[in-house]
């Protein structure tokens, strides 16, 4: 039984779908996922852009988010009592408020909980609908109170932890003051690698036109404003450059009006789905990701950089901790940079002038992505949960 986020173009979605298609390998998956309740409608269009067999995927409508965490913990009873019917050997469940009851009324199943995000960083304000509302102090404070005692009790409770980086093992038990000793297994985003290679070519531009591309959700934290202004620069010093954004979100229109106002030659395709980004990433000659750091970005390596690596993509990424981590060098593996728009102009002009470099971080981040086979997280996963299923 897995409880994920298996529909929508996010790179949590991708991730868990694509790590659900390679458990499914190991056992028979019955896939639970959260639909909010305005997205029934497009509920069609949305089954249309994933792999997972439908007979596999069962759906629990959601709420809006300003009673979420409400909503949330009326579903995690509701998954205890279906884990409890249905008999299920293992569950699979991602974030600490769903695993809740699960783990509270747990009876002859292992619970795997995925650790993905410190949530308390990531989340600012309540979206319904298109508007945003700020989290108020209070609310914030509450926020916090609710989800350090729900994630310190899931933490005692559960099998086993999952989670993306050592990094973010490290920051959760210093945040949430738990103990570090629970069985854990890393789980961190990743690649199906030979298919990936087998299935999208990697083609350069000519010098006529470079494309510099980004993906992923439109948020303050992306630092997409640097690489339009870096664009702007190189276009300045005479570099033609078509600027790709792969992706949508809260910040859409303030990027609109900035591509605009730096008349820079950009397009912006929306939310696509999983194969249609990956076509257009086949087509860069540099994926830029100069995001700002916080908790998630400085313990994860984004899907996207893994996918950049196995199609030898050049990736110039700020310096987060995870790639010190993995063991990503500079101009070997990645070009860092800082989230700033004048030096990433000068990183990706270092990359666009070089064809050694490029070949040497093409070569060397295929090398990386292989770390990250989706089949050997999959298997991690089931032999370590199957070990508790069968030894407690």
């Amino acid at each position: 039984m897995l409880v994920i986020p298996a529909i929508g173009s996010t790179g949590d979605a991708i991730n868990e779908r694509q790590l659900a298609l390679a458990l499914s390998r190991y056992c028979k998956i019955h896939i639970y996922t959260l639909v909010p309740l305005l997205g029934i409608f497009q509920l069609k269009k949305q089954l249309k852009k994933i792999q997972i067999p439908l007979q596999s995927i069962f759906f629990i409508i959601g709420f809006p988010l300003a009673i979420n965490l409400l909503s949330q913990l009326i579903i995690s009873f509701t998954l205890a009592l279906l884990a409890r019917l249905r008999r299920y050997d293992i569950l699979y469940i991602r974030g600490g408020i769903l695993s809740f009851y699960p783990a509270m009324l747990k009876k002859n199943y292992r619970i795997v909980t995925k650790l993905a995000a410190l949530e308390e960083d990531e989340i600012k304000y309540y979206v319904i609908g298109k508007y945003k509302i700020k989290l108020s102090k209070v609310d914030f404070s509450i926020f916090k109170f609710f989800l350090n005692s729900i994630w310190r009790y899931v933490a005692y409770k559960t099998d086993i932890l999952a989670t993306p980086s050592p990094l973010l093992l490290a920051k959760f038990c210093e945040r949430r003051l738990v103990s570090c000793n629970k069985s854990v297994v890393f789980a961190p985003a990743g690649v199906f690698f030979d298919k990936i290679i087998e299935k999208y070519n990697r083609t350069t531009s000519s010098n006529d036109v470079y494309n510099i591309g980004f993906i992923g959700l439109f948020e303050y934290w992306q630092g997409i404003e640097n690489i339009i202004k870096a664009a702007h620069l190189l276009e300045k010093k005479g570099f033609p450059i078509k600027l790709i954004l792969v992706g949508d979100g809260p910040m859409r229109d303030s990027i609109v009006t900035l591509c605009k106002e730096f008349r820079v030659n950009c397009i912006i395709t929306g939310f696509v789905s999983h194969d249609e980004a990956l076509k257009i990433m086949s087509k860069f000659d540099v994926l830029v990701l100069p995001s700002l750091k916080t908790s998630t970005t400085d313990s994860n390596v984004p899907i996207k950089v893994i996918e950049a690596w196995a199609l030898g993509i050049p990736v110039v990424v700020t310096r987060h901790n995870i790639f010190d981590v993995i063991g990503a060098r500079n101009l070997e593996n990645v070009v860092f940079c800082e989230p700033n728009p004048v030096d990433v102009a000068k990183k990706i002009e270092l990359v666009l002038s070089s064809s050694v470099l490029r070949e040497r971080l093409a070569l060397n981040g295929r090398s990386l992505a292989k770390m990250f086979d989706y089949n050997k997280t999959a298997k991690r996963i089931f032999n370590a949960a199957s070990r508790r299923l069968y030894t407690s």
